[in-house]
């Protein structure tokens, strides 16, 4: 998030802690620090394993995430799941450097699709300290990614305030 338009002079950046307070509250850089720290202080309600696989003998992708619950929790809790890819060679500016255009820049991390729409598939409702909950997906894969340098990201959001409950991140190729 930029404090100034799109001139890119004079901009600093500015960003969300885990949407706290809320998603609309974003912070300067010299608060992050702590705002990461107290974040990961913090005990996980929930644990989240993930496996995923290319079958490229029928051009699926097979995504399964497992929810394991340590403490009740109220609400709705949304699981999105992430394509990424890296190692995408393609042109890019880089504003302040020179050369200003750069003609083979290495793009790592893009976002290659959503499984589950941006702001997630509802998951799982007041679940209860022991619940488990496995959710999967299969999709057609993009002849278009490697998958060698794909992965997979999956996180479980609060559904009102979007607030991250957990994340995990598995390497296609692994």
């Amino acid at each position: 998030i930029l404090s100034s338009g799109a001139g890119w002079s004079g901009f600093s950046a500015n960003g969300r802690i885990n949407r706290l307070p809320d998603a609309s509250v974003v912070t300067s850089p010299t608060n992050w620090t702590g705002q990461v720290n107290n974040a990961l202080s913090e005990t996980a309600k929930v644990n989240l394993q993930l496996v995923a696989s290319y079958a490229e003998e029928n051009g699926h992708l097979n995504v399964h995430i497992n929810q394991q619950w340590f403490q009740n929790a109220t609400g709705t809790y949304n699981l999105v799941i992430m394509v990424l890819e890296s190692g995408i060679i393609s042109p890019q500016l880089w504003y302040n450097h020179d050369p200003t255009y750069v003609p083979d820049y290495e793009h790592n991390h893009m976002l290659r699709t959503t499984l589950t729409g941006a702001t997630g598939a509802i998951s799982i409702q007041n679940p209860t300290a022991g619940a488990t909950k496995v959710f999967s997906i299969t999709t057609d894969w993009n002849a278009a990614w490697n998958p060698e340098n794909v992965d997979i990201v999956a996180f479980l959001t609060e559904g009102e305030n979007g607030r991250v409950m957990n994340v995990v991140r598995q390497k296609l190729s692994e």
